[in-house]
């Protein structure tokens, strides 16, 4: 979408799509190229039965994007699970020689730190009876429940953003993607991809809710304190996404970011 002279590439959270950034990509694009992903098994992607789905593949598949399609001015934008494949993406970006290819990192409530797992994320782990339940569940009621645990401006919970998610997760290949997600969802090490990335001065930009249930605010802001030059927005009266949650508001903060 768009153009302009920074490119980004903006990576969903887990058991969602590139239809999570619907409501800030529009303004986003006044100014710059925008590049929405679907990750392997979500959205429009193919959800191969044999591939590993692991956070790491993910960023492999984001990196040989990235170098084949020559890409330059790059600002990685990533949500939650998003977050934590673009924290890898950089790191490889960086081993790799590719390191001024980048121009910023923008972090909504990233996956940086091992924690506990929320439900909707640890249910689909547990073996036999996890995986029987989400198979009597409709799509539709799986999102409500996980709607509920991460939003806290319910008043977003819509038919039409149950239905950006509800089609792939009714599909038996997609779900299965889905579970082997869950499954994988941070990788190993994932602390000294963060001491390596710390060392770089990288503007940063670290958006979260008030209130949100599924990352540990002491990770946010370990994180917030470790990198070193970082800018940290909280939104009031948000859960875990705010760019759904609060659209405008986000995307007018990643636009004066990007001024900046």
């Amino acid at each position: 979408m768009g153009a302009g002279p920074n490119t980004l590439l903006l990576l969903h959270g887990f058991g969602t799509n590139r239809k999570s950034w619907y409501d800030v990509a529009p303004t986003l694009a006044k100014s710059s190229t925008v590049y929405l992903f679907d990750l392997i098994g979500t959205g429009n992607s193919p959800a191969p039965a044999d591939w590993p789905y692991t956070m790491e593949a993910q960023t492999e598949m984001m990196y040989v994007f990235i170098r084949d399609n020559d890409l330059a001015n790059i600002v990685l934008i990533g949500h939650s699970y998003g977050g934590g494949v673009c924290l890898l993406l950089l790191q490889k970006l960086l081993e790799n020689g590719y390191d001024e290819l980048v121009k910023k990192l923008i972090l909504i409530a990233p996956a940086a730190y091992p924690q506990p797992l929320p439900f909707y994320i640890a249910l689909p782990r547990i073996p036999l009876i996890g995986r029987t339940i989400l198979q009597f569940l409709s799509a539709e009621l799986q999102l409500k429940i996980a709607f509920n645990i991460v939003l806290k401006n319910r008043k977003v919970i819509t038919k039409e953003r149950i239905k950006r998610y509800s089609d792939n997760i009714r599909q038996p290949r997609y779900r299965k993607a889905l579970i082997k997600t869950a499954l994988n969802v941070l990788p190993q090490g994932i602390e000294r991809v963060i001491e390596k990335i710390e060392k770089i001065r990288l503007s940063t930009l670290l958006i979260y809710g008030k209130n949100d249930s599924v990352i540990l605010r002491k990770n946010l802001e370990r994180l917030s304190s470790r990198l070193p030059n970082i800018v940290t927005k909280k939104i009031m009266y948000c859960g875990h996404v705010p760019h759904e949650e609060h659209p405008q508001l986000v995307a007018d903060m990643i636009s004066a970011f990007l001024c900046e």
